[in-house]
């Protein structure tokens, strides 16, 4: 900034140069003064000058006489050129002068005729930055972004009387007010000296409120460097007052001040509400050093100004005290508050409106529960600030943890009337929270053990709902409403409070409380408080249209709508009808939602469990209808539903259990149980039911038991009504189908349950139980059974091999298939297939097929229900060597622990704990070997997981012949780097794997690899190159992988070794 003020003086400089002639030129800044003079006496006869401004040309004259003088104004970074302009006659009479304000002569012209016309005889400039002008009053006002107050930073204001240090111990902000005496500089000077100095700003205003600096944060500040001078040089003689103070009461205000040597002028006192403009308020004089003022408003914020008045012509700087609020008093009703007009506040700043009070019996900095402002208009109603309550669920006894927290409005008048109501909107902030507020009255000096309780509001929804309270005659007097938060150990809740009124209770009263008393599968029995005598309610499905619904009438608070449909959400609407008493109706009152219960379920019933979210380890989330239930407290066992495509067998949803069992372990679920329960089944008692469902294990570890027992139990779903059935025990992490009959369970069985209670694996002393179950089917046992554990295996790239469960009642079966999306009737149909097993070999190659089985029973005479869709992929047709994959051409960038992202042809297959142990494709040229794709391999620190990468298929691998080479590291020595090279099958299931050789990477760099795949390790059954990585029990395992190739073996080998000698650094 200092150059550029450098080169603007100079550019300035030189203006006043031109060729060799020397220009008349002097700095001056402010009034000059332009002084034109004729010898004759009758003005300049026509001739001018002009006064060329940075901002404009202005032309002069002198019309009559000898003499005139023109103040004009130079101004910072601002040049006037005076330029002789002629124009008229006798031109030897007229002359001008330039004079400074104190009346120096600055420039003398010669006579109009010796001065050439158009040209510039003198330029005035200003280049010296001035130092503002300010007398009397400023603030000072300190900010901290976070609210915690400026943590040991302070700054200095010096002035001629010596230094004052200012800070903010706690809060957001404080003012300071100071004053600029006559003939006096305040400097300001930021000082550091504390942490979080990117918190701290602040801001230096007039006596009228405007901005004269604001300053950058504190860690952009040099500390010890004047930011901002301020100093007052008037000429006044009328000293401006100081020491302005202002003590007010409800309606008044005493105004007094130091007037120094005037204190026997006139004193012009203005105000009005906080923020006016200067002119515009009230006004008084007095002519003593104090104003009485009366008319004002309670807890109103006030601005006042005080001038002195010296003379007709000299008055002072206005001094002002700003922002004085008068002191509270009762308030009449109707009175709103919205919150919108206060700071936000914080855990440990309530920052209430005017007039509110906060109590809390807690003696923390952190309040628990607590209460405050909050601006964010998210969660506000209208506007953007609102209430922000919070409870802890701590069961701490430490006195910072208080049990109670109040937040308290004005005083109210006639809140013993009978006759006032209190409404107000609210929500919580998280699901399943209550949204718990005490609703109270104390005296009026707001004593928080003068509180009686009048009501207490749940708020549970997300969304704001409008809640009325009645405050008829529950005190004493003018009073005040308390909201109250109690903690609960063990419970947490936020609530929202925003757009609070109290109102008189109209004449016609809104029911208030609408609450759900019961339901069943066709009634829903509304209750509500009202004192009204007859009531209209109007029910219809949830969102409907008021108008369109079903209209009911009651003379007492709560009425049953009837005809419902089971497991259906409504609205209801309520209004008081007070027409019998002539005082018409109230408003409508709602909507309000509720659900019937579920009724029993026709067969066949089925669900994929898709379309919820919010399945945890504390909230099931299950489908409509269904039930859980678990018995003990351990935290590590659950069953939700959890919407993770990896664990899906179908869409992206399945329901997932858990137990953790020990023999150590307080979380240990050994001895408990854990059931999901299906919805009521209709008939499920005749013993002619099924239930079918895909399930899958966790891991193959022995360590885990994967097993889920079918059960069934009464419509109460009671855990001692269980009977078991069966128990299903899922031998991999892959998805299988699973078919339960149920066919001998008590005739009061009313709902299927999926049953976990844990066990500990055998020579284990804890264990890990898991189950995934998906795609549940629930129907009549077909006459015909539908073949089952259905196996689908490629045999090449044309050709698949199918194999399932048969049974004696099946004479034969019947398959059709076709093209992905095909419609059954229209595929490629095989009539009669005999046994359990058909191969098909007519198929192409990278293509996807889909396949319906159905089994036929000609001697019952019943066919079963078609089984399917089947999905099947062809493998890509085999690839020639030599072959060669550098990962770069991959279907995305990066891939992750569920997405493989592997080139096209390549296969991938785990054996267990998918998302603990993986492989992927992904880019950076760091990590890779040459360009940028490469192999990511990850394995968990559990041994027994097994993640096979398997190659393209290669033509004749199966013949031997051929070698494998590539490029791998590990990502640290610590690591094991296990690994093996092997062949798979053309699924490249990782079931068919046949290791070629083990070994370890052990180097951060990268090394060259070379495997041959001959006859002596590869099988009839070869088909695809492939990778094996191992975890280990106590230690993970990283690889990388790249520039991978399969090419025919030497004409002279030497078995298996690595090429050290290729390696490169990164």
């Amino acid at each position: 900034m200092k150059k550029q003020l450098l080169t603007r003086s100079l550019l300035l400089v030189a203006l006043f140069f031109s060729g060799s002639t020397l220009l008349a030129q002097t700095q001056v800044c402010g009034t000059v003064n332009l002084e034109l003079y004729d010898s004759y006496g009758d003005g300049w006869n026509g001739n001018e000058i002009d006064v060329k401004f940075t901002g404009g040309d202005s032309t002069y004259t002198l019309s009559s006489g000898s003499f005139i003088s023109i103040p004009l104004s130079v101004n910072y970074l601002d040049t006037a050129q005076f330029a002789w302009q002629a124009g008229g006659s006798y031109t030897s009479e007229c002359t001008y002068k330039i004079t400074d304000a104190s009346g120096t002569v600055l420039y003398s012209s010669p006579t109009g005729n010796n001065m050439t016309a158009g040209s510039t005889q003198y330029t005035a400039y200003c280049a010296t930055a001035p130092v503002p002008q300010v007398c009397g009053t400023v603030t000072l006002e300190l900010y901290d972004s976070y609210g915690d107050g400026w943590n040991g930073n302070d700054m200095d204001v010096v002035t001629s009387s010596g230094t004052t240090t200012y800070g903010m111990s706690s809060g957001s902000f404080i003012s300071y007010t100071l004053t600029i005496a006559y003939q006096d500089t305040a400097h300001f000077i930021w000082q550091a000296g504390g942490s979080y100095t990117s918190e701290c700003t602040y801001k230096i205003k007039d006596a009228y409120g405007a901005t004269l600096y604001s300053s950058p944060a504190g860690n952009l500040m040099t500390a010890g460097a004047t930011q901002y001078s301020a100093q007052c040089n008037s000429l006044a003689s009328c000293i401006a007052p100081t020491n302005l103070s202002v003590t007010t009461g409800a309606y008044d205000a005493a105004v007094s001040w130091d007037a120094g040597a005037s204190a026997y002028a006139y004193h012009l006192v203005e105000y009005d509400t906080a923020g006016f403009t200067p002119g515009t308020g009230d006004t008084m004089w007095v002519y003593s050093d104090t104003a009485y003022i009366t008319g004002l408003d309670p807890a109103t914020s006030y601005d006042f100004f005080v001038t002195t008045l010296c003379s007709a012509t000299d008055s002072s700087a206005a001094t002002a005290a700003l922002a004085q609020f008068t002191q509270c008093a009762a308030i009449a009703t109707p009175w709103s508050e919205n919150f919108d007009n206060t700071t936000t506040g914080s855990a440990f700043n309530p920052s209430l409106p005017q007039c509110w009070d906060f109590y809390t019996d807690g003696v923390g900095s952190f309040y628990y529960p607590y209460f405050y402002n909050r601006n964010y208009s998210f969660y506000a109603n209208s506007g953007t600030n609102f209430l922000y309550g919070y409870r802890s669920s701590s069961t701490s006894t430490s006195t910072a943890y208080g049990d109670t927290t109040m937040i308290i409005t004005p005083e109210i008048q006639g809140l013993d009337s009978a006759t006032k109501q209190l409404e107000f909107y609210a929500r919580t902030t998280s699901a399943g929270r209550p949204g718990e507020v005490l609703i109270g009255l104390t005296d009026a000096a707001g004593t928080p053990s003068s509180l009686t309780i009048v009501d207490t509001i749940y708020a549970p929804a997300t969304t704001y709902s409008k809640y009325t309270v009645y405050l008829d005659g529950a005190t004493t007097g003018d009073a005040r409403i308390a909201f109250m938060l109690r903690r609960t150990p063990g419970t947490y809740d936020y609530i929202c409070i925003d757009d609070v009124s109290v109102t008189d209770i109209p004449p016609c009263p809104e029911p208030i409380g609408l609450s759900l008393a019961g339901t069943t599968q066709t009634t829903g029995t509304i209750s509500w408080s009202s004192s009204s005598a007859a009531f209209n309610i109007e029910v219809g499905p949830m969102g409907f249209t008021q108008g369109t619904g079903t209209s009911y009438s009651s003379t007492t608070t709560s009425y049953t709508a009837t005809g419902l449909t089971q497991n259906t959400y409504y609205d209801a609407y309520v209004m008081s009808n007070c027409t019998s008493t002539g005082d018409g109706t109230s408003n409508w009152v709602g909507p309000f939602t509720f659900k019937t219960e579920c009724g029993d379920q026709a067969v066949p019933y089925s669900t994929g469990f898709e379309g919820y979210t919010d399945g945890s380890s504390s909230n099931p989330d299950l489908p409509d209808c269904w039930a859980y239930a678990k018995t003990g407290t351990s935290s590590s066992f659950y069953a939700y539903n959890w919407d993770y495509s990896f664990y899906a067998n179908t869409g992206i949803n399945a329901v997932r259990f858990y137990g953790y069992v020990s023999t150590t372990s307080t979380a240990s679920s050994d001895g408990d149980t854990l059931a999901v329960y299906s919805p009521r089944i209709l008939g499920l008692g005749g013993n002619d039911k099924q239930v079918l469902f895909s399930g899958r294990g966790g891991s193959t570890s022995a360590s885990y038991v994967n097993q889920i027992i079918i059960a069934t139990a009464d419509t109460n779903a009671s855990l001692g009504s269980l009977h078991i059935v069966d128990t299903v025990v899922f031998t991999g992490t892959t998805y299988g189908d699973y078919t339960i009959d149920l066919d001998n369970v008590p005739t009061t069985a009313s709902r299927v349950v999926f049953l976990m209670i844990p066990e500990f694996p055998s020579g284990y002393t804890y264990g890990y139980n898991y189950a995934y179950i998906d795609d549940v089917e629930i129907r009549d046992i077909p006459n015909c059974p539908e073949p089952t554990n259905i196996v689908a295996s490629a045999t090449s790239d044309t050709s698949y091999f199918f194999s399932w469960n048969d049974s004696s009642v099946v004479s034969s079966y019947r398959i059709e298939w076709g093209p992905q999306g095909f419609s059954q009737g229209t595929g490629i149909l095989y009539d009669t297939v005999i046994g359990n097993q058909w191969t098909i070999d007519t198929l192409l190659g990278n293509t996807t097929y889909e396949f319906y089985i159905q089994s036929l029973c000609s001697i019952q005479g019943f066919n079963s229900p078609w089984y399917g869709p089947i999905s099947v992929t062809t493998p890509c047709s085999p690839t020639a060597a030599p072959f060669a994959d550098g990962f770069e051409n991959k279907p995305a960038a990066y891939g992750n622990s569920i997405n493989p992202n592997l080139p096209d042809c390549w296969t991938y297959s785990v054996n267990s704990n998918p998302g603990n142990s993986y492989s992927y494709a992904s880019t950076s040229s760091f990590s890779s070997y040459s360009g940028t794709g490469y192999v990511y391999n990850r394995q968990s620190n559990v041994a027994g997981d097994t993640v096979v990468l398997s190659l393209p298929m290669i033509e004749d691998l199966n013949q031997g012949g051929l070698q494998i080479k590539f490029w791998a590291r590990t990502s640290s020595t610590t690591y094991p780097g296990q690994m093996s090279v092997a062949t798979t099958d053309a699924s490249g299931n990782y079931s068919s794997a046949v290791v070629a050789k083990n070994m370890n990477v052990g180097s951060t760099t990268y090394q060259q690899y070379s495997v041959y795949l001959d006859s002596n390790v590869v099988t009839s059954d070869s088909r695809r190159p492939a990778f094996l990585f191992y975890s280990a029990s106590g230690s993970y395992n990283y690889i990388y992988l790249d520039s991978v190739e399969v090419e025919a073996l030497p004409s002279c080998v030497a078995y298996n070794f690595a090429e050290t000698s290729k390696v490169r650094h990164i």
